[in-house]
């Protein structure tokens, strides 16, 4: 199987996992891989192939952390939640 962004799009097992991770970035825009697939039921092996999706298509960034516990941002959904809260 290709590593193109077109071919995974195919894929229904990524297609799967994209989807789970990006329901669990909704509900909680700032996670670890672990979190992801603890809430999930996805495997971390999943969980990674989700996010690494996300972030080719710019939707989710890496915060910080090391390899191990690297931490998400869902930074849109932040965004937009955030709107209007500013102090005047």
């Amino acid at each position: 199987m290709s590593n193109s962004p077109g071919k995974r799009l195919r894929n229904p097992v990524v297609n799967q996992a994209v989807g789970s991770t990006h329901e669990a970035l909704m509900a909680r825009p700032i996670l670890t891989t672990p979190e992801i697939a603890k809430s999930t039921g996805l495997s971390y092996p999943g969980s990674s192939a989700g996010l690494n999706r996300l972030i080719e298509l710019g939707i989710v960034n890496e915060a910080a952390g090391s390899t191990r516990a690297r931490v998400f941002v869902y930074t849109q959904y932040l965004q937009t939640l955030n709107e209007g809260t500013e102090a005047p």
